[in-house]
């Protein structure tokens, strides 16, 4: 029995970020990717993709991330939903925030954390910052 090799990740969006632009869908790479690309890079087996199929054009671009407040507070949402238990998305989310440090904007983090349900895990994570 042979192993199939592991998918190179970054490769795939890659491709699919090119398929969209050639096309004009506007697209934002998160999950695991974009904590990478924001915090601590580990492995992961999937390209979380979210796209906008309106008919507005998007403008090339080498690959969207998603931004680091949002990784976060996406993040956080996954964690709370899956019972609090995943240390990956924990790990994540504080890698996240220990990398960007002060350019994190707290303004944002802050609006958008009561609306997901995540304001006492933000704070949690932020450490009383």
């Amino acid at each position: 029995m042979s192993l199939e090799p592991l998918p190179d990740v970054l490769a795939i969006a890659v491709d699919v970020a090119g398929r969209l632009e050639s096309i004009g869908v506007r697209y934002v790479i998160g999950g695991s990717l974009a904590s990478s690309v924001h915090g601590e890079p580990r492995a992961t087996m999937d390209v979380d993709v979210v796209t906008d199929l309106s008919m507005e054009p998007a403008p090339a671009r080498t690959l969207w991330i998603d931004t680091a407040e949002h990784t976060i507070l996406r993040k956080l949402e996954w964690y709370r939903r899956g019972g609090e238990v995943s240390d990956r998305q924990w790990r994540d989310v504080l890698a996240i925030i220990e990398l960007q440090g002060e350019t994190l904007n707290h303004a944002t983090l802050a609006r958008w954390a009561p609306v997901l349900g995540v304001s006492d895990l933000l704070a949690r994570s932020l450490g009383g910052r």
